[in-house]
């Protein structure tokens, strides 16, 4: 990996306190109106984040893009793409992409 990557490899942190609002992105939304139903209990969360760098690990080449620290409850995204992609790729129309028409 390249150094230029390596530097803008993002983390997230994993909060254990959620607030009631839900914080609101740049096309208007609040988290609690993307998600329909309950907030997922952190548990839910972890088991989630565990089997994604399971996966990321095991099932593919190079270094993994996910990578999740259950000591210090963090997020490693090594690859800038991909993170870019989860920052801005929100109301993007992926239907042309998963038909093969991009």
């Amino acid at each position: 990996m390249s150094t230029a990557a390596t530097s803008a490899a993002l983390s997230v942190s994993v909060s254990e306190s959620s607030s009631g609002g839900g914080s609101t992105s740049s096309s208007g939304f609040s988290e609690r109106d993307v998600l329909e139903g309950d907030l997922p209990q952190l548990h839910e969360v972890t088991r989630v984040l565990l089997a994604m760098s399971k996966i990321a690990r095991e099932q593919t080449e190079g270094e993994p893009v996910v990578d999740y620290d259950e000591d210090y409850k963090t997020l490693h995204i090594s690859d800038p793409f991909f993170a870019f992609y989860l920052r801005w790729g929100i109301g993007v129309d992926a239907a042309p992409l998963r038909n093969g028409k991009a």
